[in-house]
C-alpha cells in the first residue's frame, strides 16, 4: 500500500530516535537557539515532570522528516530533518548530557534505562550495541564540528564530558552556542534532577516516554517539501524572509538539480555565516535592481519573474535560479570582503583603501552594493586601482559627510544609489560618473565647506570612535612641514588602536578640585554630576556653572580638539617605537582646544574630507526608453519615499480625514479598513476622486501624485 505524502504520527522521544539516522541538511539554517529558549523548554519539562502523575505527557511541536539516500547497514533508516531542528538538536544535548549524568551519578552502569539513552544517542548496525560511527544526529552547518566532537567526546569519555566543554576553543558563536547550551543543560539538570540516582532515572524516563512530538514523514517528490513546508509553517511562528524566497526558489527547480543546489544554498549559509539574506539583498541590488526597502518574497517573486530573467537571459525560473546560486557561490568571497580587511587586502593592498575601509566598515549600508560589485570589476581588470580606491574614498567620504556629520536622512542617499545604479546597469561601473552623481547629492544637501567646519567642530568625537579614531589617525599621519600625508601610518595607528593606543583627553576629563592647572572640575550632588568653574575661566557663554558634566564632556572635553590617539603606556610607546605621536605641550585652556581643533578641522577638510565639484562632462546620457507609467502606491512603498504604517490626510479636509495606510492598497479611517478610493470617496462624499491628487502624508503638503511625478524624474 501506498503511503501518503504527509503521514503524521504522535511519537515520543524514543519512538522518534531509535533506529533512525537523523541528518540537518546543508541548506538549513544554523543551530539558532540561544539560552532563553533553552531555559523555558527546560523549565516546561521539569514543571511537567513535577505533575506527572496528571500531567501524562509534554507536546512540543512538529518535525518534518524525509527518507534521504544514505546507504547504512542493518535496520537503520536515514532521514533528513526538514523541520523541527532546532528541538530535535536541542533535545539530542539533552540526552547528551543525561548520558554524561549517569556516569558520575548512579551506580549501577548495567541499569536498562542507562542503555537505552546510549542507544538512541547512537545506533548499531549488525549488532545490538551502539556504534561510535553511528550517531543519531549530524549537523552539516557552521557549527557542524563542535557538535560532532562533542558527540564522539561522549561515547568514549562521559564522566568528564563538562569538562571537556568548558575548555572547548569555539571558533564561532555558532559553536559557542552548542557547547553553552549543553553546559546550561548539564547545569540546569545538576541542580533539579541530580538529588539522588532515581530521581535522575525517573527523569530520564519521563523525557524519553512522555515528550511528544507530531512526527510528519514527507514522502512525496523532493521538489514539493519546501512548499510542504512553508505551508505548515504559516500557519504558526512566521518564518524569515530568507526561508521564505528558499521554499519558493526550491518550489521552480527541476529535481535533478535539487542535489547540486541545495549543496550550494548551505554553502552559501557557511560561507556568509548565516548572512545570506543580507547577501542576497546585496547581489541583487548590485546587478539587478537597487530595491531601497527590504527584499521580501513578494518582491523577489517579482523581481525573479522579470529584471532576474533578463539579467541571465532565461526563459524559465528553474534556469534562472540555477544561475542564480551558481553567481552567488562565484562572487561570495567578495562580499566577505565587506567586513573582513583580511580579505580585501588579498585583493588589493592599498593603504589609502585600507583605511577608507576602516572609516566604511560597520559604519554605514547604503555603499555596501557599489563597493561590493567594485570588488568584482577590479578582480576582472575592468576597472584600475586608481579608480577601484577613488570610488571607495568618494562615497565614503560622502557617507561621512551627509550621514555623520551633517546627519542627513538616508533616503537621500538611497535616491543617489538608486541613479548610480541604473547607470551601472546599462553602461557598467564609471568612475566620472558615480563623482558626478556624488557631487550632485553633495550639493542638493548643501554640503558646503563652512556648514561641514561647523559641523566637525562640535561632533563628540570621543564616544563616536568608530569614524573619529580613523580620522584622527590621518591627522596624526599628516606632516605638516612636506604636506605628506601616511596612510601607512594611519593604517598602523588604527589596526593596533585597541591594543596599543587609546583615545586620551588633553583637557582631562575630571581634574582634582584643587589642581591649580584646571579651570574647571566635577561635582556630585544628590548623585548628579554638575560642572564646577573656577576663576579665570575661557569656556564659551553656553558652558554654565551648575550645568550637567555629562554635558560639559560632550560639549568641549571630546570634540576632535581635545582628543589625540596617543600610546596605552611606555610599553607600547616602545613597541611602536617608529612612529612618532605629536605632542601637545599642557593644555590647560579651552583656548588651546581651540586652536588645535581649528588645525584638525581644516585638515579633514582640505585633505579628506573634500567636497566634490559638479563636472558636466560627466553627466551620463539619458538612454531613450519607453515613457514610464507613473508609480502606484506599492511603488512609492518600494522606493521609500512612504511607508506602510504612515498617516495620511486628503487635503480638502485635513482636520477630519486621517486615516493610517495598512497596506499598498488600503487604509484604515476610523476603525475600518477599506481601499484608498473608498476612503477618498467617504470623506469627501464624491462618486469617484483621483486618490493621488488629494491625498498626503500627514506633516507634508506634498500630494502623492507629485511623489510620483518626483520617483520617476530621479529615475
Amino acid at each position: 500500500m501506498a503511503r501518503e505524502p504527509l503521514e503524521p504520527n504522535l511519537w515520543n522521544i524514543r519512538k522518534l530516535y531509535e533506529n533512525k539516522l537523523f541528518e540537518i541538511p546543508v541548506y538549513q539554517r544554523p543551530y539558532s537557539w540561544d539560552a532563553d529558549n533553552v531555559s523555558i523548554l527546560l523549565e516546561d519539562i521539569l514543571n511537567s515532570f513535577k505533575e506527572k502523575e496528571t500531567v501524562k505527557s509534554y507536546y512540543t511541536g512538529n518535525v518534518i522528516i524525509r527518507e534521504n539516500d544514505t546507504k547504512t547497514d542493518g535496520n537503520i533508516k536515514a532521514y533528513d530533518i526538514i523541520d523541527g531542528q532546532q528541538r530535535t538538536t536541542t533535545f539530542t544535548l539533552i540526552l547528551l548530557a543525561l548520558h554524561s549524568l549517569f556516569s558520575k551519578i548512579c551506580i549501577n552502569q548495567n541499569d536498562p534505562l542507562i542503555f537505552d539513552v546510549k542507544r538512541l544517542l547512537w545506533q548499531h548496525s549488525l549488532t545490538r550495541y551502539p556504534e561510535k560511527e553511528f550517531p543519531s544526529l549530524k549537523l552539516n552547518s557552521i557549527e557542524k564540528e563542535a557538535f560532532s566532537e562533542l558527540y564522539d567526546y561522549a561515547f568514549d569519555t562521559p564522566q568528564t564530558l563538562y569538562s571537556f566543554a568548558e575548555n572547548y576553543t569555539c571558533k564561532s558563536d555558532y559553536e559557542k552556542r552548542v557547547i553553552e547550551n549543553f553546559k546550561l543543560i548539564y547545569d540546569t539538570l545538576s541542580k533539579t534532577v541530580c538529588e539522588d540516582e532515581n530521581k535522575l532515572l525517573d527523569y530520564a524516563s519521563y523525557v524519553i516516554e512522555n515528550i511528544n512530538f507530531i512526527n510528519i514523514e514527507c514522502t512525496d517528490n523532493v521538489n514539493k517539501v519546501f512548499s510542504i513546508f512553508e505551508s505548515i509553517n504559516s500557519k504558526g511562528k512566521p518564518l524569515e524572509e530568507i526561508d521564505k524566497i528558499k521554499c519558493f526558489i526550491f518550489s521552480e527547480l527541476d529535481e535533478k538539480s535539487y542535489k547540486s543546489c541545495l549543496k550550494q544554498w548551505g554553502d552559501l549559509i557557511i560561507q556568509t555565516k548565516d548572512n545570506l539574506y543580507d547577501y542576497l539583498m546585496i547581489y541583487i541590488r548590485a546587478y539587478i535592481k537597487y530595491y531601497r526597502s527590504n527584499i521580501t518574497l513578494l518582491y523577489f517573486k517579482s523581481i525573479a519573474s522579470n529584471e532576474m530573467k533578463k539579467h541571465f537571459e532565461k526563459t524559465t525560473l528553474n534556469e534562472t535560479f540555477k544561475a542564480l546560486l551558481e553567481d552567488m557561490s562565484k562572487k561570495v568571497k567578495y562580499y566577505n570582503m565587506l567586513s573582513d580587511i583580511e580579505l580585501l587586502k588579498q585583493l588589493y593592498n592599498n593603504h589609502k583603501l585600507r583605511m577608507y575601509f576602516r572609516l566604511f566598515s560597520g559604519n554605514y549600508n547604503h555603499p555596501k552594493p557599489l563597493f561590493f560589485r567594485t570588488f568584482i570589476e577590479f578582480a576582472n581588470n575592468k576597472i584600475s586601482g586608481d579608480n577601484f580606491v577613488d570610488i571607495f574614498a568618494t562615497i565614503t567620504n560622502f557617507m561621512i559627510e551627509s550621514l555623520t556629520f551633517l546627519n542627513k536622512d538616508s533616503k537621500d542617499v538611497i535616491t543617489m544609489f538608486t541613479r548610480i545604479f541604473d547607470d551601472i546597469y546599462e553602461n557598467g561601473i564609471n568612475t566620472a560618473t558615480i563623482k558626478y552623481y556624488v557631487a550632485k547629492e553633495s550639493a542638493k544637501s548643501n554640503i558646503t565647506k563652512d556648514f561641514l567646519k561647523y559641523s566637525i567642530a562640535n561632533y563628540d568625537a570621543y564616544s563616536h570612535k568608530k569614524i573619529s579614531v580613523p580620522l584622527l589617525a590621518l591627522y596624526e599621519a599628516y606632516d605638516e612641514n612636506s604636506g605628506n600625508l601616511s596612510y601607512d601610518q594611519a593604517d598602523v595607528l588604527t589596526s593596533k588602536f585597541s591594543d596599543s593606543f587609546s583615545l586620551d583627553h588633553l583637557l582631562v576629563q575630571t581634574p582634582e578640585p584643587e589642581d591649580i592647572n584646571y579651570k574647571y572640575y566635577c561635582k556630585k550632588t544628590d548623585g548628579n554630576e554638575i560642572l564646577v568653574l573656577k576663576d579665570g575661566s575661557d569656556f564659551p557663554e553656553q558652558i554654565q556653572d551648575g550645568m550637567s558634566y555629562e554635558d560639559f564632556q560632550a560639549q568641549v572635553l571630546n570634540k576632535f580638539g581635545n582628543v589625540r590617539i596617543y600610546y596605552r603606556d611606555k610599553n607600547s610607546s616602545r613597541q611602536n617605537n617608529a612612529i612618532e605621536l605629536k605632542e601637545y605641550g599642557n593644555f590647560t585652556d579651552y583656548s588651546d582646544i581651540v586652536k588645535r581643533e581649528q588645525k584638525i578641522v581644516d585638515f579633514f577638510i582640505e585633505k579628506i574630507l573634500t567636497i566634490p565639484i559638479i563636472n558636466q562632462s560627466d553627466e551620463p546620457k539619458k538612454s531613450r526608453k519607453s515613457p514610464t507609467k507613473l508609480p502606484k502606491i506599492d511603488e512609492l512603498i518600494d522606493a521609500g519615499i512612504i511607508s506602510i504604517g504612515d498617516k495620511l490626510y486628503i487635503t480638502l479636509y485635513p482636520d477630519d480625514s486621517i486615516a493610517t495606510l495598512v497596506s499598498p492598497t488600503k487604509v484604515d479611517y476610523k476603525g475600518k479598513t477599506m481601499s484608498t478610493n473608498q476612503w477618498g470617496q467617504t470623506v469627501t462624499g464624491w462618486k469617484t476622486i483621483q486618490i493621488y491628487k488629494f491625498a498626503c502624508v500627514l506633516g507634508e503638503t506634498e500630494t502623492l501624485a507629485e511623489k510620483r511625478k518626483l520617483l520617476i524624474n530621479e529615475n
